[in-house]
């Protein structure tokens, strides 16, 4: 099973990159609300929130993205709050907006981007 982002979320490479500056999958899976556990490899795991399990397959790789090892949907972390929440661009920028790691000049171009 392949799970794609809707076509609302069209951000760049660059933008994309500039909305999760700086966040961790530690803070954006605590703000979601998804138990998970350190591996000691520094990988997160959890029960994929997208298909029944009992056994963890959803992974969470630090610098990069996170794959399911039992449905197969993998992105970026931007991808991954979208597909859970549904959240559309403006929802997306309000929700990294709220983590610690967000530097406020990027916001602010972000928002200023979105109204011209």
């Amino acid at each position: 099973m392949t799970i794609l982002l809707k076509s609302a979320l069209d951000f760049d490479l660059i933008r994309r990159r500039e909305i999760t500056s700086g966040a961790t999958w530690e803070q954006v899976l605590k703000k979601l609300g998804i138990k998970h556990e350190r591996r000691s490899s520094g990988v997160l795991v959890a029960l994929c929130v997208f298909h029944e399990e009992k056994t963890p397959s959803l992974h969470f790789w630090p610098s990069s993205g996170f794959k399911c090892h039992g449905c197969g949907v993998s992105y970026d972390m931007l991808g991954f709050v979208h597909l859970y929440t549904g959240g559309d661009e403006v929802f997306l920028v309000d929700f990294f907006a709220d983590l610690p790691t967000l530097r406020w000049e990027h916001l602010n171009q972000l928002l200023l981007f979105r109204e011209g």
